[in-house]
């Protein structure tokens, strides 16, 4: 479950996590008065929970009065990646001198908590060299270390000055997530102001939905993240557990655990998963095809890989609920990449409509599709 970022932030400041001064609201009115409280110019960031907000359009800035009268206007009561923006955060523009980056999630390869920092925060901190990024594992016995983070800032060659108040910051985040059942806490940008001043001027905090019995101060009032996007209705209407995530390659798979290493296969290739959809077992050519009309709709999707191992489920009748999807959308929105195996398999990838999909031999060869078509200029944005 992940808070939206007025929430996160709050969490932070907490436990004396630094932010820039800031005000949650959800009309033109307020949204002016936290202006003038302020002061021009403004941050204006539409509260939803997903990644990639600056480049859809849902933070941006203004510097007058009419301008973010304007801008509360348009991105209130829109949709954006999915989601209806229902409030708005007002904040204040921090001085920038430089931006980190620095993260708190699990190395789900090892098992373990791990840090993760980089001096090359922003926007494209994702299409960073490896060798900018630096990584510590987290005994959960003994917590994250303040060696450990010296190490990561030396290695990035910080201001050695810099360094105890980035050894606080980052305890003080992993403190937060370890006592919150987090999953993820990611502060990008963490700005570095001419004074040296550290903020953390965008939050992002997961929790593990599977804890919230034991997180009584997070309610559903408070993270506010009950909101489905239209995604996540449609998948209510098919009867279908569909999860939205911040990559751009749409999953389909029978089986749980089929998914979830799909999952990571892409995640160790270079890829990015845009979702988690599970048809289950012994699935129909109409549940077939109601997945992929599903995942069609998500616009944060720019290719599908399906992958069926059949048992009880019939890999022809899949093969038939395919092609009445690709014939339904023809041209399919975004390339589609199929693995089938398994029952019936070799009768399925003969009926499959070859003009508008590519069929893979094996796992590997579709990962490998699926994730070099994601990373092309070809597909969709």
């Amino acid at each position: 479950m992940r808070l939206l970022e007025h929430e996160a932030k709050r969490q932070f400041e907490r436990v004396g996590i630094p932010t820039p001064s800031s005000y949650h609201v959800s009309s033109c009115a307020t949204a002016r008065d936290a202006a003038v409280s302020l002061g021009y110019p403004i941050m204006v960031k539409a509260q939803i929970p997903t990644g990639g907000r600056m480049k859809a359009g849902g933070i941006t800035r203004a510097t007058t009065q009419s301008e973010l009268t304007s801008i509360v206007d348009q991105m209130l009561d829109s949709t954006i990646k999915g989601y209806r923006v229902d409030s708005i955060l007002i904040e204040s523009i921090v001085d920038v001198a430089s931006e980190l980056y620095l993260s708190i999630t699990i190395d789900r390869t090892k098992g373990q908590p791990v840090a993760i920092f980089s001096a090359e925060g922003g926007i494209d901190v994702e299409a960073a060299d490896s060798d900018k990024i630096h990584q510590q594992l987290i005994d959960p016995a003994y917590g994250l270390q303040a060696h450990q983070i010296r190490q990561m800032a030396y290695q990035a060659d910080i201001d050695r000055g810099l360094v105890p108040d980035l050894v606080d910051i980052f305890q003080k985040v992993y403190k937060l997530w370890d006592e919150s059942d987090g999953t993820e806490i990611e502060i990008n940008p963490l700005v570095l102001t001419p004074s040296t001043d550290l903020r953390a001027v965008d939050a992002v905090f997961e929790l593990d939905p599977d804890a919230m019995f034991r997180q009584s101060s997070f309610t559903p009032a408070a993270y506010d993240i009950q909101q489905q996007d239209t995604v996540e209705r449609k998948a209510d209407e098919y009867n279908f557990d569909y999860v939205r995530l911040d990559g751009n390659i749409g999953i389909i798979g029978n089986g749980a655990g089929l998914v979830m290493t799909t999952q990571d296969l892409i995640a160790e290739e270079g890829g990015s998963p845009a979702n988690f959809l599970d048809i289950g077992g012994g699935a129909d050519a109409q549940r077939m095809a109601n997945a992929l009309d599903l995942t069609f709709s998500d616009p944060n999707v720019s290719v599908l890989l399906i992958n069926i191992f059949g048992g009880i489920t019939q890999c022809d009748a899949i093969a038939e609920g395919i092609n009445n999807a690709i014939k339904k959308h023809a041209p399919p929105p975004v390339p589609v990449v199929v693995r089938l195996a398994g029952t019936n398999a070799t009768a399925g990838r003969q009926q499959l409509d070859t003009q508008h999909l590519t069929v893979a031999d094996s796992l590997d060869q579709a990962i490998s599709k699926a994730v070099t078509i994601a990373s092309s200029e070809e597909v969709k944005p």
